[in-house]
């Protein structure tokens, strides 16, 4: 979460209490804000403009990268007209934080390949190609017109760019456009005195992320989204023994969803795809062609996990020791899901013709991929354990 949303921070790296024993490496503990007899609140911003920005040394131009980052929070006693004014009793606070980026300077937002030029768009090429029905070269190096695939022809003319970029070196074109990032998220927290004893407190987590890369499956046209949703609920009851023994159980529950989507949404069938009927992906297979681009959708996948914990912690004070004693049962719960390649993946390496993109344009893979999807898993994991630690 924010940091907005924290009143407290604290890692443990070594030689922390047997509490922790379960974790390996280091713990981290974060308290949430709670309101006060008081309201308090506040609201913030941080910019970072396009214009501050220098230009990366290898991009031609300097790219949009504008991010906005505003959030608020308020928290304070809970006020029920005529019957409760919240002090000392009942306490929320409640936050927000939003983020809205645009990044066009970064690796992912830039795209540097090797594409065909005019002449091998048509079928001619500099260096000798073969035949791949005779194995003698073709005349003039040219495959004619009538040999080209005509879906070859189709997706080149649908997807492939043209050069438009001199680099002094082999790659001939360059798109540059912004890595876009969403992200939303909200906290409130709710605490509550019962009396002396006992005292409760409530806390809810949402957080939604969509991050947009351009060229994600490849090339300009085929961007992809990587979209993230979180949930957490708390909830925490404290009672007092006495001075010297305090029982604390809690309850978690946690959801966490991760998926993709595409955004090339052609129908293949409008480029002379056949695909078969247990596809289930929008958009053209994956096409490599090797020493050139690779672009298409081939594979989609999706994970969601659900967390469920809750425990029981007792100090007791004796003396000069401090005893923590407790348990702490878990049970995570994983749905990851793939769609194993269903769209198909072609691979041209010249091994027909010498020539990658003379391979494409005749149609002649190395190898076809097809994947059987979509697969699904459904897993459980399950512990329960103990400490009992004196400090």
């Amino acid at each position: 979460p924010s940091i907005e949303f924290l009143s407290e921070f604290k890692m443990m790296t070594s030689l922390y209490s047997a509490e922790y024993g379960r974790n390996l490496g280091s713990v981290i503990n974060v308290t949430t804000r709670s309101g006060t007899n008081q309201f308090h609140g506040g609201v913030y911003e941080f910019l970072r403009n396009t214009k501050l920005n220098a230009r990366p040394f290898f991009n031609p131009q300097r790219g949009q990268n504008n991010q906005h980052q505003f959030g608020g929070n308020l928290g304070g006693p809970v006020i029920i007209p005529k019957l409760d004014d919240g002090k000392n009793r009942t306490f929320a606070c409640a936050a927000c934080e939003s983020l809205r980026q645009l990044n066009a300077n970064s690796s992912a937002a830039t795209l540097r390949r090797v594409v065909p030029t005019e002449a091998e768009r048509e079928g001619v090429f500099r260096n000798t190609i073969r035949d791949p029905l005779t194995g003698n070269p073709f005349p003039n190096n040219a495959i004619p017109s009538s040999r080209i695939n005509a879906i070859s022809r189709n997706v080149q003319n649908a997807f492939i760019p043209t050069p438009n970029f001199n680099s002094g070196g082999a790659i001939n074109f360059f798109a540059q456009q912004s890595i876009t990032t969403d992200l939303d998220q909200w906290t409130s927290r709710v605490d509550h005195r019962f009396g002396d004893n006992d005292s409760l407190f409530v806390r809810w987590f949402s957080s939604y992320q969509t991050d947009t890369a351009p060229f994600g499956r490849g090339l300009p046209g085929f961007s992809q989204f990587a979209l993230r949703d979180k949930h957490s609920l708390n909830v925490t009851h404290t009672h007092t023994f006495s001075p010297t023994l305090i029982m604390e159980a809690r309850f978690g529950f946690d959801r966490t969803a991760q998926y993709t989507q595409l955004g090339n949404k052609t129908n293949p069938t409008t480029l002379g795809f056949q695909p078969l009927s247990i596809t289930n992906l929008d958009g053209p297979p994956r096409i490599n062609i090797r020493n050139y681009v690779e672009f298409g959708n081939n594979a989609n996948w999706s994970d969601f996990i659900n967390g469920f914990n809750g425990g029981l912690t007792m100090t007791w004070i004796q003396g000069r020791h401090t005893w923590k004693y407790g348990f702490e049962s878990r049970s995570n719960h994983y749905n990851p899901q793939n769609t194993l390649t269903s769209r198909g993946q072609w691979d041209y390496r010249g091994d027909a013709t010498g020539n990658e993109y003379a391979d494409f344009l005749l149609a002649v893979p190395r190898s076809k991929l097809f994947g059987a999807g979509p697969a699904e898993l459904k897993m459980m994991d399950t512990s329960i354990t103990g400490f009992v630690n004196d400090e």
